[in-house]
């Protein structure tokens, strides 16, 4: 009997219960290759709009690749409109992230602002119509987090989707966790 404690993100499997999430404006290169050292073996990415990480030429740009020494690496990313998630969430993958992560949580004023992050917690037709968007058919694990506006993050979930019922699974999940009891 092992007395190991990991965690497990999807596919993904740390030996170690923790990861450094991303902190925006703190999760370059540098801080990522530094925190890599001192034993951290999964970091995400700053958070990028969407709309950036869908374009080619953004892409194309050393800062927002991964390096070849950081996997797994993840990388974080928040909009509103599903079509474009799904774009960025594929590219990302294409240059090499292990992890898409999909922003439903953020409280800054300016992401409330404009309608993303945690605002999307008030369109949940918006919150389903990403995951199905972004999800379907993707080499890489997605994980999303929600967050209940009184409380603190109800839900973080990492998947592999692979199919329409993985889907509806973390779906069916993530309305469990947004209305206890229902």
């Amino acid at each position: 009997m092992s007395n190991s404690v990991g965690l497990k993100l999807g596919s993904l499997s740390l030996d170690v219960p923790f990861f450094r999430a991303s902190l925006s404006g703190y999760s370059n290169y540098a801080m990522r290759t530094l925190v890599r050292r001192f034993g951290c073996p999964f970091t995400v990415a700053d958070m990028m709009l969407a709309k950036s990480a869908a374009c080619p030429r953004v892409l194309r740009k050393t800062i927002f690749r991964p390096g070849s020494d950081e996997h797994p690496i993840g990388v974080q990313i928040l909009s509103r409109k599903p079509g474009i998630m799904a774009k960025a969430a594929r590219d990302l993958g294409a240059v090499g992230y292990d992890v898409i992560d999909l922003n439903f949580a953020c409280q800054a004023p300016k992401a409330l602002r404009r309608g993303l992050g945690g605002a999307l917690l008030n369109d949940p037709d918006a919150v389903i119509d990403i995951l199905k968007a972004v999800c379907i058919f993707r080499n890489f694990a997605v994980g999303y987090v929600c967050r209940h506006p009184r409380r603190r993050p109800v839900l973080i979930s990492f998947m592999k989707a692979r199919t329409r019922a993985d889907v509806e699974n973390a779906i069916n999940t993530w309305y469990t966790n947004r209305n206890p009891g229902a």
